[in-house]
């Protein structure tokens, strides 16, 4: 497909320091099909910052590192239905910050694993299976749900260079983290204290050829 452009000026700000590309014509999302990969084409000026692709819940299921010459990749995850992800870019230079983003609908075309798990008692009877499928290959939430102030145990599939496992809330807040070494197979987060059923993510974050990438599952806390 072609790259999917991301340009448009933060608003409200006048050309600064940190800055990206003009406005243009205003255009319909990008449509891609989940698994696909996708070009992401942008302009800016800056010295660091981060291209993310998020769902539509502000789960963030991959990251790159900002790079001037524009381009990057993402492969979009495997959904279930049709939905709007995002492809945020945001770069910085001294104290100045620019951010923008473009819409990416994601046309499912064969059954997969849904991005939105369900709260326990759903009527869906696949929703637990769903939440706790360990697709991603890199690591497994061993309970899809887990009690207020529980554990949650993750099982550490294949060991990544400088990873670090978060658990975050729907704002993408991290509330914990560990380091993981290289030997190791499993770690432990601490769920928060609830008192109503919610869901969060659990976010592995590491360094591969392209730099900087997370992959991301959820989980239900309950009281």
């Amino acid at each position: 497909m072609s790259p999917i452009p991301v340009a448009v000026a933060p608003p409200g700000s006048d050309p600064g320091p940190s800055s990206i590309a003009e406005p243009a014509p205003a255009r319909e999302p990008a449509v891609a099909e989940p698994s696909q990969t996708v070009n992401v084409a942008y302009s800016a000026a800056g010295d660091a910052g981060y291209v993310r692709l998020l769902g539509s819940d502000g789960t963030i299921w991959q990251e790159r590192p900002f790079s001037r010459n524009g381009q990057t990749q993402f492969v979009i995850p495997p959904l279930t239905s049709l939905r709007e992800m995002r492809v945020v870019l945001r770069v910085t230079k001294g104290g100045t910050v620019a951010q923008s983003m473009a819409g990416v609908v994601v046309a499912n075309n064969r059954p997969a694993v849904s991005d939105t798990p369900q709260i326990a008692g759903d009527d869906d009877p696949d929703a637990a299976v769903a939440a706790n499928s360990g697709a991603n290959g890199t690591f497994e939430v061993l309970t899809p749900t887990v009690k207020s102030g529980g554990s949650i145990h993750v099982r550490i599939l294949s060991p990544r260079n400088g990873m670090r496992i978060a658990l975050s809330d729907s704002q993408s807040r991290e509330l914990s983290s560990v380091a993981v070494g290289a030997e190791a197979n499993a770690v432990t987060l601490r769920a928060p204290v609830v008192t109503a059923p919610g869901r969060y993510t659990v976010v592995a974050s590491f360094t591969d050829g392209f730099g900087q990438e997370s992959i991301v599952q959820s989980v239900t806390v309950a009281p």
